[in-house]
């Protein structure tokens, strides 16, 4: 007992193995493709040290290009707006004597609401930003003072995201407008928007942003590092954006036309279901994230929140679904609820950032997605691990969970491009692709499948149908015979009927005379009499014995005892027999046998001798009067082994022959032939008999018969020595 349950764990261990290679070997090509991506998105973008409030570049042209990320060292001014920077007359004396913060940070999760580490307070004590409206939209203005290498040319600024309005100035002069005061609109620049920016005569270049942003959002303002450049790289960002934008949506636009063409062959449409709704809120954040669809600042951060926890809700269903088995449900109750007890977390996730709008502002919405994320994360493995390690979608899952970890840890707090494509979209397309190519082989196996068992369907109806056309034919065939038989039965009851009335009307009025004459009555009469009444009495012990005789041999095969017989001298036997019935008449017997074979086979010599009786006495009764009847047989096959030697024996007359059409029903019980006339008397089971007897013998018999000329029946069987 100890070892059979050693045996099943270790099966168990065994099967697990390739599911978690499986997890293994995602994780470890996602975590290479996020490392990848990071070095790549920072490679040629360095941070350059901030001193006297100056980020100085030194660029040699036509030597180096310019690659600078501004991360930090910004100037940080609350409550500015344009109006009250240009009373300032774009002095940056006069700007620093405004409440402001100096070596500021951009924060992508926090944006304005945290400055860095290292940022410090100037004429102020606190950051003091004032709403300027009902809609608690705040102002504020970044600074950044930048010194340039003379005879450096004009150089290009990247602003990849910013919550809120933007006006960008350089050296007090506007440049252009960054986001929208709509609460919807389209965006094809897909947020990043590249600006030309040029240095003053001292080589200095003082970069303004102005924002007005929904402070009742977590990050509020700048929320990505803006990035100065020699070259206009931003088409180049722009187009493999789009085109891979353009991609994710055709795989979308793939899976609803597809799916709808394949579903209705779906018993369980619930999977295909969770996709749709999958790729469909995807489709909508990667919109909304990349600033395609573009969104008042406070809206965008409420629906991003939103899709985000229904997307991790609907991962969490798509895993279940996968695994869905009614026999394990009712085995392991949890797995009813699981994936209810996830929906009902989400909601109340949803319900409590609703309720308490000031959440909004904090840790709570990333904090909140991320442990939601983190416990279907394990949930999933700890079931597919342990429950469901050796399903054939065990695999799937566990590379969806990879994907859908990876993908979500990106969504919900990281930023990482490459080649300005986001990270979490790269793993979310290799999820999908997974899983789609995961039903299509699933699908076309299965057609395959239902193609190969139509096929077999087919086949098997085609040899039902004939198997029954057979059965049919055979039923038709035998209630013909049975109405046949019928027919036969009917006529051979008249026949015997008639048959038997004959010699019992004779017996009985013989019986009479007798009785009646009495004494009167000679001695030869009498003896004339008596004789008439045994023949008469033979006559009917011989119709009786012919029905009893071929029931009990159809029935009966112990009825047969097997003896060597030499048919050369049970055919000269009979033909003596027969040759001294016809003495006196015009009819003749002759007979052809070999001289030294006795033509030896297996047979019992009572029944075998009946056949030739039956043979013979037909052909004598069914001949004219001047009639010719042969006995015929010999060896055939003598250089071939004993085993395949055959006897064969021929019964031949010239006599009334038998119609064609009737040759095929000789052998049935009951069936005289119709030509076989009124004045010569039987029941119609000689050839019957003959027929059983043969059958028995593992022999054949056929007939040849022309009308008016005679017939022949020639039978053959196996030789024994």
């Amino acid at each position: 007992m100890v070892n059979r349950r050693k045996n099943i764990i270790n099966t168990k261990e065994k099967k697990r193995t390739p599911a978690l290679l499986f997890m293994f070997f995602f994780t470890v090509l996602f975590l290479i493709i996020s490392l990848s991506a990071e070095q790549l998105d920072h490679y040629s973008l360095s941070s350059v040290p901030t001193k006297n409030g100056l980020k100085t570049i030194y660029h040699q042209p036509d030597v180096e290009d310019i690659n600078v990320l501004f991360d930090d060292g910004w100037y940080f001014f609350p409550d500015m707006t344009e109006e009250k920077f240009n009373l300032t007359n774009n002095n940056f004396i006069n700007l620093m004597k405004l409440p402001h913060a100096e070596n500021v940070s951009i924060s992508s999760e926090y944006g304005w609401n945290d400055l860095g580490p290292h940022h410090t307070w100037v004429n102020t004590n606190e950051i003091k930003l004032e709403s300027t409206d009902s809609t608690y939209k705040k102002n504020a203005m970044y600074l950044m003072r930048v010194s340039l290498s003379p005879n450096t040319d004009t150089l290009y600024l990247h602003l990849d995201d910013i919550h809120g309005i933007g006006m960008l100035y350089c050296n007090g002069k506007p440049v252009g407008q960054i986001g929208t005061d709509e609460i919807i609109g389209i965006d094809v620049s897909h947020g990043s928007i590249t600006y030309p920016v040029t240095s003053n005569p001292n080589t200095i270049i003082d970069i303004e942003i102005f924002v007005q942003s929904d402070a009742r959002i977590k990050n509020p303002g700048i929320t990505a590092s803006p990035s100065l450049t020699s070259s206009n790289d931003e088409d180049i960002y722009l187009v493999a954006n789009s085109i891979w934008f353009s991609f994710q949506l055709f795989i979308f636009v793939v899976c609803i036309i597809g799916g709808i063409i394949l579903v209705r062959t779906f018993v369980n449409k619930r999977k295909f279901i969770v996709v749709l709704l999958l790729e469909t809120l995807y489709t909508i954040f990667s919109a909304i994230d990349n600033n395609f669809l573009v969104l008042n600042s406070i809206l965008r951060a409420i629906i991003c929140q939103v899709l985000l926890v229904t997307l991790i809700v609907l991962s969490y269903f798509f895993i279940s679904y996968l695994f869905y088995d009614k026999e394990l449900s009712e085995k392991h109750k949890l797995l009813k609820i699981d994936y209810i007890a996830v929906a009902l977390i989400g909601i109340a996730i949803l319900l409590t950032e609703f309720l308490n709008r000031h959440l909004a502002t904090t840790v709570y919405p990333t904090v909140s997605a991320l442990t939601l994320m983190m416990l279907t994360v394990i949930i999933g493995i700890i079931k597919i691990v342990f429950l469901y390690s050796n399903n054939k979608n065990s695999g799937i899952a566990l590379i969806f969970i990879s994907a859908y970890m990876f993908s979500f840890i990106y969504m919900i707090n990281c930023k990482t491009t490459l080649w300005g494509i986001k990270i979490y979209t790269i793993y979310y397309v290799i999820l999908f692709l997974v899983i789609l190519v995961s039903f299509s082989n699933a699908y076309v196996k299965q057609v395959n499948e239902l193609s190969s068992m139509s096929s077999r369907l087919q086949f098997l109806l085609k040899e039902k149908t004939q198997h029954i056309s057979e059965i049919n034919k055979d039923l038709y065939n035998t209630n013909k015979k049975l109405l046949e038989n019928e027919e036969a039965r009917k006529n051979v009851l008249s026949n015997v009927s008639h048959d038997l009335r004959t010699p019992i009307t004779a017996i009985r009025g013989y019986a009479e005379l007798l009785q009646s004459a009495g004494q009167n009555m000679k001695p030869e009469q009498v003896n004339n009499y008596l004789g008439n009444i045994i023949k008469r009495s033979t006559q009917m012990e011989r119709i009786v014995s012919d029905i009893v005789e071929l029931t009990r041999m159809e029935s009966n095969t112990n009825e047969f005892q097997f003896a060597d017989v030499s048919m050369a001298e049970l055919l000269d036997e009979l033909y003596m027999m027969y040759d001294g019935d016809v003495r006196g008449t015009e009819k003749k017997l002759q007979i052809d046998l070999p001289e030294t074979d006795l033509l030896m086979v297996k047979a019992d010599p009572k029944k075998i001798s009946r056949v030739f009786e039956n043979l013979i006495s037909n052909a004598i009764n069914y001949t004219y009067d001047a009639a010719l009847i042969k006995i015929k047989a010999w060896r055939e096959g003598n250089e071939l082994p004993v085993a395949q030697q055959t006897i064969h024996v021929t019964i031949s007359d010239n006599g009334i022959g038998i119609p064609q059409e009737e040759i095929d029903n000789i052998f049935d019980r009951f069936y005289r032939a119709k030509n076989s006339g009124k004045n010569i008397k039987g029941t119609g089971l000689g050839l019957s008999i003959v027929k059983t007897i043969i059958d028995h013998h593992d022999a054949s018999i056929t007939v040849k018969s022309t009308l008016g000329s005679g017939t022949e029946f020639h039978i053959v069987m196996k030789a024994t020595y």
